[in-house]
């Protein structure tokens, strides 16, 4: 039996579901990514996942989890010589929770995601899902750190049913709605995807959260407070009301293709091929 909080949560019906937490900006999110999950996991067992795209450790930090065996490199290097996650490198919390973070004893400058193939960082995240499933993690939320250029970035944020961007300064919230306006034109995500949360001015965001299509119509993008249980409420709960705030235009509607893994890889290299151009050309 799960632990329920109130009465509130019967009327929670928590689906299995893939979160992505990811701050392009490069702000720290493990702190709020260790709430959700603890928050999410009263109500369903959760595994929560620290990326290595950069390889600095944050989570182990934020949950005092200093493990020099339990961690995802151990999880990257199985999958990389195996070709399978066992997922016997987890560290638990409680009989609900259950992460698996970046190494406090990793080498930032060398990170082993610099070093094993393109194919593996791939495949990683979704091989990740399905051994989390196996072993009846409803809920996997991945903590992502890279750009949205890096392999395991990319496909945590394809594969993810949700996508939860924390903003609170200006070029954060900028640069996060370069990245979403990316995404959904580039790559053919949902708008419905995107949750903007912040700790302030959600409403003032709200207002510059928007993308248009091509009529030049308005499509935005859901914006909240950066407290736990109101996404959750929002995500899972039948009584969603005043949890989302989103601009007063009406949204267009806009059909979206699916791309293949292989045209998404193929996309991949050439947004990496152009920024190191432009890198060249600076440099020249």
């Amino acid at each position: 039996m799960f632990k329920r909080k109130s009465v509130a949560s019967y009327k929670m019906n928590i689906p299995s579901q893939v979160i992505s937490v990811w701050g392009p900006g490069g702000n720290n999110t493990a702190n709020y990514c260790l709430n959700l999950a603890r928050e999410l996991s009263e109500y369903t067992h959760v595994l929560l996942v620290e990326l290595p795209c950069l390889g600095i450790p944050h989570l182990c930090f934020a949950a005092n989890v200093l493990d020099r065996n339990n961690h995802v490199e151990a999880a990257l290097t199985e999958f990389w010589y195996k070709g399978e996650i066992s997922l016997d490198n987890i560290h638990k919390v409680d009989e609900n929770l259950a992460i698996m973070p970046i190494s406090a004893f990793a080498n930032p400058t060398n990170p082993l995601s610099l070093r094993v193939e393109l194919d593996v960082l791939i495949s990683f995240p979704v091989q990740l899902i399905n051994s989390a499933r196996m072993k009846g993690y409803n809920v996997v939320i991945f903590n992502c750190q890279g750009q949205l250029t890096h392999p395991m970035t990319f496909f945590a944020l394809k594969n993810s049913d949700r996508i939860i961007i924390p903003v609170n300064e200006p070029s954060t919230i900028a640069f996060s709605l370069l990245n979403i306006t990316k995404l959904i034109y580039t790559f053919k995500a949902s708008p419905e995807k995107f949750i903007v949360v912040s700790s302030k001015n959600v409403e003032s965001i709200s207002e510059v959260m928007y993308i248009k299509n091509e009529n030049q119509d308005v499509i935005s993008i859901k914006s909240c407070t950066d407290s736990v249980d109101k996404i959750i409420k929002y995500l899972f709960s039948q009584d969603k009301e005043d949890t989302i705030i989103t601009r007063k235009n009406k949204k267009s509607k806009v059909k979206y293709n699916k791309y293949s893994t292989e045209e998404l890889s193929n996309n991949i290299k050439e947004i990496l091929d152009d920024e190191l151009l432009a890198v060249n050309k600076s440099k020249g």
